[in-house]
């Protein structure tokens, strides 16, 4: 019996795998004239916004989501059995890993396989701290980041302050 979270998992693979066509297929890397000259050149602008809104909007969300669910199940089951040094966990993730590493050399350079196993990994650390403390720490570096991109933005305009971020923002704005 399939679980409830494998169900979204194969029309979320199935999306990503349409999107990915157009690397796979050439498409992609066809001139304009080229684009042009096929028989459906006309709707394959609109067809393939579609694609970019529902992939990146829509398949790559739920196939990441699903990931990490799998990755919080496979953590709780590892707590329920006792294994607090995850070894079913990291030998699973290492798998992942040598199956991505394969994939992207031989097969996708665009895989995401390799970097779920080193999340993976990194999460590993985090995984007995309370919602609350990483709700709380991911808040702060938001707030952090945050700061430091409006620090940028004013140094990238030459001003350094925020009445030259708001002048540089009114001027991109008119031009």
């Amino acid at each position: 019996l399939l679980a409830w979270h494998h169900l979204p998992r194969r029309p979320a693979l199935a999306g990503i795998f349409v999107i990915n066509l157009a690397q796979l297929s050439g498409f992609i890397n066809m001139s304009p004239a080229d684009h042009a000259a096929l028989p459906t050149a006309t709707l394959d602008r609109p067809i393939g916004l579609l694609l970019i809104w529902l992939g990146y909007g829509k398949f790559y969300s739920l196939f990441s989501l699903l990931f990490g669910i799998g990755f919080a199940l496979q953590l709780d089951a590892a707590a329920r059995n006792g294994d607090h040094r995850l070894a079913r966990f990291r030998r699973r993730l290492l798998v992942l890993l040598a199956i991505g590493l394969v994939h992207l050399i031989l097969v996708w350079p665009g895989d995401i396989l390799v970097l779920y196993a080193i999340v993976g990994f990194l999460l590993i650390p985090f995984r007995r701290l309370s919602q609350r403390v990483l709700v709380v720490a991911l808040c702060d570096e938001a707030r952090r980041e945050g700061g430091r991109e409006a620090r940028r933005d004013a140094r990238e305009l030459g001003e350094g302050s925020v009445d030259g971020l708001l002048r540089g923002a009114a001027v991109g704005l008119e031009g």
